[in-house]
């Protein structure tokens, strides 16, 4: 599979869904690369890990994500925002990112990964 050994950064902060997306990761032949649930957290893991394209729920503990999107930007890592509710506010500041509407689904994941 094209996505076999393809390392992925997930950043949520609500441990269910973080849960469920590692999941549906791995089983599509992925490393998952955290979960990270804190922004401090996740900016580190951003700047210092070999990922080949990132998840990020738009808002972690009442704060945008927008400082993780930057650093991978500047990287040149891939990445899609995961929200449910949040879309103008993306596309307001990242127009050309992908969003991948919550609930997330195996295929949308592959889709993003794939394209990426």
């Amino acid at each position: 599979m094209i996505l076999d050994g393809c390392r992925v950064l997930v950043v949520d902060d609500c441990y269910l869904i973080a849960t469920t997306t590692g999941l549906m990761l791995e089983s599509a032949g992925c490393c998952v690369v955290g979960p990270y649930g804190r922004l401090d957290h996740a900016l580190s893991a951003a700047r210092t890990s070999g990922v080949d394209a990132a998840l990020l729920d738009v808002k972690i503990r009442g704060q945008f994500v927008f400082p993780v999107a930057a650093v991978l930007e500047e990287r040149d890592i891939p990445f899609a925002f995961v929200t449910r509710g949040d879309k103008g506010r993306v596309k307001a500041v990242y127009p050309l990112r992908p969003i991948i509407t919550r609930p997330i689904t195996e295929r949308a994941l592959c889709a993003f990964l794939a394209a990426a």
